[in-house]
């Protein structure tokens, strides 16, 4: 084999390795991997308070309805009370922050219900004692009593003494099996001439619409809304209030406290005009 053989021979062999380097160094294609899609999930949202109170979780959250509270007309010997129309004013642009007088006001025509102060006489309640209400028990009757003296203790001028007899009695709290429809309580208040609550009348229901017996922690959150009603208050559109009129909290927040304290230091009547 000549020089000229060889060195063909050798540029050949040179060229063959050059191009199999090249291959094996080219990259290979990837394919892409398909990422799916995220989606937001929604849980439901926990209810929660900032200062310890008790609030149900979502799946117990019951619909009170917004019509359990009524009011009923009643003449009485009460006086008519003292009015500043611009003393009221002031009293409520002061006040106002940090409660739901508002709203109140808003659903009672601008009018301001409450009781005469009782200075010697406190207000006389009757709780009964029915024993043909299936699942009823005379605990119930003490944590009612309970409730009331948790508002009196919230710096209103309302005092309570507990009677045995009905017919002596200014507000009267009763028990029913339980209603047929959405409602779990109802209060009725029995309002004069000037605004003044002189009267009123509570039901609670021991089970809800379907049967169910309501549980003591139940109960109690829907005797406190609706004492609260009897003592003048109305409904609330925070959701963290006992008043709101869904049953979302079972205990009596501050924001309750200050409204009740508000209405206290304000006359009966209409708080637009004199």
């Amino acid at each position: 084999m000549g020089t000229l053989e060889k060195l063909l021979i050798a540029l050949v062999v040179g060229l063959v390795v050059f191009v199999g380097q090249a291959i094996v160094k080219q990259p290979r294609h990837q394919s892409r991997a398909v990422v799916p899609s995220l989606t937001e999930e929604t849980t439901a949202p926990v209810s929660a308070t900032n200062d310890g109170q008790t609030a149900p979780p979502s799946s117990a959250v019951r619909a009170a309805p917004r019509n359990d509270l009524n009011n009923s007309p009643r003449s009485s010997m009460e006086p008519a009370p003292m009015r500043d129309l611009a003393d009221i004013k002031s009293r409520l642009a002061a006040g106002q922050a940090g409660t739901y007088i508002g709203d109140i006001l808003a659903m009672q025509d601008s009018v301001i219900l409450r009781w005469p102060e009782r200075r010697i006489n406190a207000i006389r309640v009757w709780v009964s004692t029915p024993k043909n209400v299936t699942d009823w028990n005379d605990g119930f009757a003490d944590m009612a009593r309970s409730v009331f003296n948790e508002w009196g203790a919230a710096g209103s001028p309302l005092r309570f003494d507990f009677v045995v007899d009905s017919a002596s009695s200014d507000i009267q709290v009763k028990w029913v099996p339980q209603f047929n429809s959405s409602h779990i309580g109802s209060a009725t208040r029995l309002v004069d001439q000037h605004s003044w609550i002189v009267g009123a009348e509570i039901d609670i229901a021991v089970h809800d619409s379907s049967g169910r017996t309501f549980n003591p922690i139940e109960l109690t959150g829907i005797a406190r809304h609706e004492v609260g009603h009897a003592l003048g208050l109305g409904h609330s559109q925070d959701r963290r209030t006992l008043m709101f009129p869904e049953e979302t909290m079972y205990d009596i927040s501050p924001t309750d406290l200050a409204t009740l304290r508000l209405i206290y230091t304000l006359p009966p009547g209409p708080t637009n005009k004199p």
